[in-house]
């Protein structure tokens, strides 16, 4: 799909691409994002979409324009993904993400902030070998929160607390360095 629409009629010559990582496929560690994300960079450079960067950073009009492209890869794969896998992929760092249900409409929006200040940290990752399916979890949930939604609202305010308050001791950590 990326391919067909990022290559011109003209310039549609065959194409090899050997991606290696060593993130496990199925353990909700983004795997696939990480993989559009590559496959949509080197599609765009090679298609003469994005200028080949002259300095050791790209510019972030030609990141924002790989995401949006990752994005669409992500969406084959998925169906209808978040776009915070790949974000983290794209622009890296660590992100805020928030999902608002309007209360007059059923009309979903979200919003993605990066946050500012993140430093590197240090995260020992076990891989269980228990695939996942982000899209069978995220069914679960809804269905849960259908059968006891009070409940379910109820842990739901409590992540949120929690994911607010990280993200201010981080800007807090951030301000005072």
């Amino acid at each position: 799909y990326l391919f067909m629409h990022l290559a011109t009629k003209e310039n549609r010559r065959s194409q090899v691409f050997t991606i290696r990582s060593t993130l496990p496929i199925g353990a909700g560690l983004g795997s696939s994002a990480s993989y559009s994300v590559c496959l949509a960079t080197a599609l765009l450079y090679s298609h003469q979409h994005i200028a080949v960067p002259t300095e050791k950073e790209i510019g972030r009009a030609e990141v924002e324009t790989i995401n949006r492209w990752a994005f669409l890869g992500e969406k084959i794969l998925h169906g209808s993904p978040s776009g915070v896998d790949n974000t983290v992929s794209s622009f890296g760092g660590a992100i805020c993400f928030r999902k608002l249900i309007g209360e007059e409409s059923d009309q979903k929006k979200q919003s993605i902030e990066q946050i500012q200040g993140f430093g590197a940290i240090r995260i020992l990752i076990s891989d269980t070998q228990i695939p996942r399916d982000t899209k069978s979890l995220v069914a679960g949930v809804a269905r849960k929160k259908a059968e006891a939604p009070e409940h379910i609202q109820k842990i739901l305010d409590d992540i949120e607390a929690v994911s607010i308050s990280a993200q201010e001791s981080i800007k807090d950590l951030a301000t005072s360095e």
